[in-house]
């Protein structure tokens, strides 16, 4: 019923959306558009941070794949929200499968990894009559570039093909999605990526990886051994070489030692430079730099040092972060869709992050505001919707959960006697919220 009431409302509201506003610039031909400028940075040196720095992969990895795995939902003009299932709307179609040969976790990971290396993902559409008809095809950060409008806006997007063909296409028919940017004028159309930013310490970072694998290679000296000054004789060059060889012999055997000379020597034991004794510390903040600007917290990679004492909140943090993200891509993709398909405007895609483990904290200690609320004398609905939980419905009766020591029984579920609601108040059981809580696991 719900997908035929759907259809219905598109072919209601079926007009064009791409009317004229005021900010959009009038002309025709390149006039309305500013020249190309290319990118303000090299694309591909920014993303080979992804083949360099390990750290930057892990975070990515966590970013990418926490948003990978929420499905869309599709919200209607009237509120309702359309999820999966038998009767799935054409747009999820697309979303779960944007081409022929790949699946929509994928794309998705894709889009995030473009989005935070580079600050801008971009996938064009390839439109069909309808949107399970379609192909969204993603286009790669240095084979896409974007021309704004006068006013900075996205006006067109130019692609360079493998073949080394450029074709040119409206703005409009690309899903792009970009960060804050700092720069004006044509570059300032693109995002903000993370590793700019963090461009200096990464390069600190892989100077310091390259001078440990130089100094494993070579190996680092544990002593010097120098003739004793005032020493009496003079050391022949033959007995110098034999010396020095043996020398060498017993450390390359021995991966490192000592070796007694007949002649007075001095040795000079080297101990720890200053440079060595700054490098652990350096490293922590190059750590802490790289998981902050990519919006990860310690726990999510599963750092050793991080502290699993505050587990949840870290999880609850994380949470925030993943729904910012999504709503980068929510936007510019809830527009591109109404202006492929008029039939959906006052549509919205959106990720859905029901039964998400941190939504389910908070949910679980919004809940227990509501009793206490009710405990109050509040009404059920009204704090219900006071606490910002979805709308829920009981379908059976409220249960009372019975405890094993009184019934001999674990874990018996009786019906609650029936009692007559007092006047303006819900006639659900306050107890049936206790039931629910723990049915969330919210129960300590």
């Amino acid at each position: 019923m719900n997908r035929i009431l759907g259809e219905a409302w598109r072919w209601l509201v079926r007009a064009p959306i791409e009317e004229d506003r005021p900010d959009r610039p009038t002309g025709s031909g390149a006039a309305r558009y500013i020249p190309w400028s290319g990118r303000p940075w090299q694309v591909a040196a920014t993303m080979s941070a992804y083949a360099n720095h390990p750290l930057v992969v892990a975070a990515i990895q966590a970013r990418a794949e926490d948003l990978s795995e929420r499905p869309y939902r599709l919200r209607d003009p009237s509120g309702q929200y359309h999820r999966s299932g038998p009767m799935v709307d054409p747009v999820l179609e697309l979303l779960a499968k944007p081409a022929t040969r790949t699946d929509g976790v994928l794309f998705a990971r894709q889009q995030v990894t473009d989005l935070l290396l580079t600050g801008t993902s971009m996938s064009r559409l390839f439109r069909g009559n309808r949107p399970d008809t379609s192909s969204l095809i993603r286009i790669h950060p240095e084979r896409g570039e974007i021309a704004p409008w006068s006013d900075g806006q996205p006006g067109q997007v130019k692609i360079t093909t493998e073949a080394g063909t450029v074709e040119t296409i409206d703005a409009a028919e690309v899903w792009i999605t970009r960060n804050a940017s700092w720069e004006s004028g044509p570059r300032g159309v693109y995002g903000q990526g993370a590793i700019r930013p963090l461009r200096h310490s990464l390069s600190t970072s892989r100077a310091q990886q390259e001078r440990a694998l130089e100094g494993a290679t070579r190996g680092r000296p544990d002593a010097i051994a120098t003739p004793k000054a005032g020493a009496s004789g003079h050391v022949p060059p033959e007995r110098l070489k034999v010396e020095r060889e043996a020398l060498q012999r017993s450390v390359n055997e021995a991966n490192g030692g000592w070796y007694l000379m007949g002649a007075p020597y001095d040795v000079t034991v080297l101990g720890w430079s200053p440079k060595d004794l700054v490098t652990p510390g350096l490293d922590e903040k190059i750590r802490d730099e790289v998981l902050a600007v990519l919006g990860v917290t310690p726990i999510r990679i599963g750092l050793a040092t991080a502290n699993y004492g505050s587990a949840r909140e870290q999880a609850r943090q994380q949470l925030v972060f993943d729904q910012a993200l999504a709503a980068l891509f929510d936007g510019p993709l809830t527009m591109m869709i109404q202006h492929a398909w008029p039939e959906y405007r006052g549509w919205s895609v959106e990720r859905d992050w029901t039964g998400h483990r941190a939504t389910m904290w908070e949910r679980s200690e919004a809940i227990r505001q509501v009793m206490m609320a009710v405990d109050l004398g509040a009404d059920v609905a009204e704090a219900w919707s006071y606490f910002g939980l979805d709308p829920i419905r009981f379908v059976r009766p409220p249960t009372k959960l019975v405890d094993p020591a009184a019934s001999g029984e674990a874990g018996v579920a009786q019906p609650a006697k029936p009692s007559s609601p007092t006047p303006g108040r819900s006639a659900v059981d306050p107890d049936d919220l206790n039931n629910l809580v723990h049915f969330m696991g919210g129960a300590s």
